[in-house]
């Protein structure tokens, strides 16, 4: 199975997959990504959207390097930006998952470790989800609680939901 994994910066879960994952994708020049692919011999490229004309025509550009790679799976890894082209989502429909850090249906959408943080809430989660028209809507794959009561602040937060991410996504692609 050919993955790809599409973020805008994040490396630690790709450092858990990175053995899994064909090609990287990132809309970030500076994303620390770039450096991590390098270090472990991962084909990377990088496709700043600002550089498109439009979404669709970003969107379309990652759609063809997908296309051309023969990937057979997608996975969004603090991937800032929501695929809208309808083409892209139906070609891949059942075969882009998306990272959330949050136990989903609870605080969907961007930042949702920040979302967390100020609700007080004591447990919360991640949740791995497929992509569909939505945002975070998508069926849900696999998804953990995880208790966050001692964390002081939303980056304790994001760290702990990332360290049991990591752990769950690798589950996940093992028994794909």
């Amino acid at each position: 199975m050919k993955i790809a994994y599409i973020t805008t910066g994040e490396a630690r879960f790709l450092d858990v997959i990175k053995d899994a994952v064909t090609l990287v994708i990132t809309n970030n020049f500076h994303s620390s990504v770039v450096q991590f692919c390098k270090r472990e011999g991962i084909r990377c490229r990088i496709l700043d959207h600002e550089l498109y004309a439009s979404r669709d025509e970003h969107e379309l550009a990652i759609k063809d390097i997908l296309d051309k790679a023969g990937i057979d799976l997608v996975i969004l890894g603090s991937y800032r930006r929501i695929i809208k082209n309808i083409d892209f989502l139906k070609q891949y429909s059942g075969k882009i998952i998306n990272i959330h850090l949050s136990y989903l249906p609870e605080f969907p959408g961007e930042r949702a470790w920040e979302k967390v943080f100020l609700a007080g809430t004591k447990e919360s989660g991640y949740t791995l989800h497929y992509v569909d028209t939505g945002i975070d809507t998508g069926k849900i794959i696999f998804q953990e609680r995880v208790n966050i009561e001692e964390c002081k602040n939303s980056q304790e937060v994001y760290d702990k939901l990332v360290e049991a991410t990591c752990i769950g996504l690798r589950k996940v692609i093992e028994n794909l």
